[in-house]
């Protein structure tokens, strides 16, 4: 008996101990600092089920989680308590901003003061028939693919016929896909190259509520970005650093003149496949970026864009229907009519 009150009595002074040890536990007005640990504040993630993990307070037994798209935390989305370091949400979250904050709990379930406030960014995502995942950036009023499209069958599940030989490629007026140099690695960084024949085909050749970016398109994503709308209706190389904006910082020959990416478009130099430089067919990996619109200049001849690692500015030219060139996609209903 008398072993047991002593035990008794070492409990309670060991929580005791245990609860002035604890940085104001009662305090909840005070804020811990160094408390979160991921997604790290303001971090992009392209994940609609992020796990927030943070650090450990001593003695504490819970922890609060709230993740809300608003600041004030009056009605949030995930208000969870966790008796581990790290939660991941049972349900997608759209893409948006989103706030979350922990606070500790102790064994007599009182709480401690917040942690501060941190914020994440839920990137777009969209997903081709294939099961292809795509990044996706708003640019001005429009929803751009972030990646170029990699998609080898048609929505309706048909397959996208695949050449690997130039003299069908050149001649071919079916919709076709190549990769580059036909090497399939190329595909998994650069995707692949389309025909015009691909895009226009009914079967549809982009993800459900998205479509090939029309040259009025084009040219409002080139205004957001700073070009005059004056300059967007020339054709060659137009602008001044708005190329440079849309280039990746990664992957492209030195010097990349101007490449900042601050747009998110992340511009690669995928090359293409050109009918008219044979032998050297494939041309251009490395140092340019070639993207189709779906605009017709004349009968045979489509509007399309350039980037360079020469030029910060973009190219804006007209190729051939048997032209191989890059795509990205617009979502639908995310684009005006420049001119407004």
């Amino acid at each position: 008996m008398r072993l047991i009150f002593l035990a008794f009595i070492c409990f309670l002074a060991l929580t005791c101990s245990c609860q002035r040890d604890w940085p104001n536990p009662m305090d909840s007005q005070a804020v811990l600092h160094g408390l979160l640990e991921l997604p790290a504040n303001n971090d992009l993630v392209y994940n609609p089920r992020p796990t927030f993990q943070w650090n450990s307070i001593p003695n504490a037994m819970a922890y609060q989680l709230q993740v809300d798209d608003a600041m004030d935390f009056r009605d949030p989305l995930v208000n969870e308590s966790i008796d581990t370091l790290v939660f991941t949400p049972d349900f997608d979250l759209q893409a948006g901003s989103y706030f979350w904050r922990v606070q500790p709990i102790d064994i007599w379930s009182d709480a401690g003061g917040w942690s501060e406030t941190w914020t994440v960014q839920i990137g777009h995502m969209v997903w081709d028939v294939d099961g292809n995942m795509y990044r996706a950036v708003k640019i001005g009023g429009q929803l751009w693919m972030a990646e170029n499209l990699r998609v080898t069958h048609y929505r309706n599940g048909d397959a996208l016929t695949h050449i690997t030989d130039y003299s069908e490629w050149a001649y071919s007026q079916r919709g076709a896909y190549c990769i580059y140099g036909n090497n399939e690695i190329h595909a998994a960084v650069y995707g692949n190259l389309y025909n015009w024949y691909a895009i226009v085909d009914e079967r549809g050749l982009t993800p459900e509520g998205w479509h090939v970016a029309t040259d009025e398109e084009w040219k409002q994503l080139e205004m957001a970005l700073g070009m005059d709308r004056y300059e967007v209706e020339e054709s060659e190389w137009r602008g001044s650093d708005e190329g440079g904006k849309l280039k990746a910082i990664s992957f492209w020959k030195d010097p990349n003149t101007g490449a900042t990416n601050t747009s998110g478009f992340t511009a690669l130099p995928a090359g293409k496949l050109s009918p008219a430089t044979r032998p050297n067919n494939y041309n251009g990996m490395g140092s340019a970026s070639y993207f189709w619109s779906t605009t017709e200049r004349y009968d045979l001849q489509l509007w399309t864009r350039s980037l360079s690692y020469l030029y910060s500015s973009i190219g804006r030219y007209h190729t051939g229907k048997n032209t191989g060139l890059s795509i990205r996609c617009v979502q639908d209903g995310s684009s005006v009519d420049p001119q407004d």
